[in-house]
């Protein structure tokens, strides 16, 4: 899927059953569509299990970069620090846009909840 935005901070509309992750607040800048695969029970699910393997439209790594995202699957969409235990992640609804990451609701892997800063913290998303 070919994805353009003509200056630099141009947003793209994220579109229908899509989940995009933006690397500026305000769903602006460089854009990374999360892809849909099969998961190992043969559910379709929005899922990127390592951000450093991905780019954003203008070639640089999503990897601990996202700002803001854009969540219109009906799915909810985790967004974690680090893949296993130990790490922190935060929820978002499907339906949901969080124009910038900068307090938002985590958990650790205790259960332990706070509200603190996301911004350029996610290197897994599903």
């Amino acid at each position: 899927m070919a994805v353009t935005a003509t200056p630099a901070n141009a947003a793209y509309n994220c579109g229908s059953n899509q989940v995009c992750l933006y690397k500026n607040s305000d769903f602006t800048g460089s854009v990374f569509i999360l892809p849909q695969i099969t998961n190992s029970y043969g559910v379709k699910i929005f899922c990127a299990p390592d951000l450093a393997q991905n780019k954003y439209t203008d070639g640089t790594s999503v990897n601990n970069s996202v700002s803001s995202v854009v969540n219109n699957s009906n799915s909810v969409i985790f967004l974690a620090d680090y893949r296993g235990p130990g790490g922190k992640h935060t929820g978002i609804s499907g339906g949901s846009r969080l124009w910038n990451l900068d307090s938002v609701q985590t958990f650790d892997s205790s259960g332990k909840q706070t509200y603190e800063s996301f911004n350029d913290r996610a290197s897994y998303a599903c």
